[in-house]
């Protein structure tokens, strides 16, 4: 359930910001009305390049706020363990 909640609010990033941001540099208000025409045949590349976009958006967060803070976690080298477990209790033999 919360991947797919994660996965509406990118979703609506990619929507409501990214694609109007490239829009604003390339001209173009909706990438879902591009198309083109080849024999009849007409091809509708503009979902795909909105699709794409959240693809690549939903990956970058993934990776910027999951992988990488948790490989940062296992690289760290393990802490030296000090305090009363560590000594040596009486009678015990080690």
């Amino acid at each position: 359930m919360i991947g797919a909640a994660f996965g509406v609010v990118v979703t609506a990033l990619v929507d409501d910001l990214v694609t109007p941001l490239i829009a604003a540099i390339g001209g173009q208000q909706d990438f879902s009305a591009l198309d083109f025409t080849i024999n009849d045949s007409t091809f509708r590349y503009g979902d795909f390049v909105n699709k794409a976009l959240t693809f690549i958006a939903l990956a970058a967060v993934v990776f910027f706020f999951v992988v990488t803070p948790v490989n940062a976690l296992i690289a760290r080298p393990p802490r030296a363990a000090s305090g009363p477990n560590d000594a040596q209790v009486p009678g015990v033999p080690e």
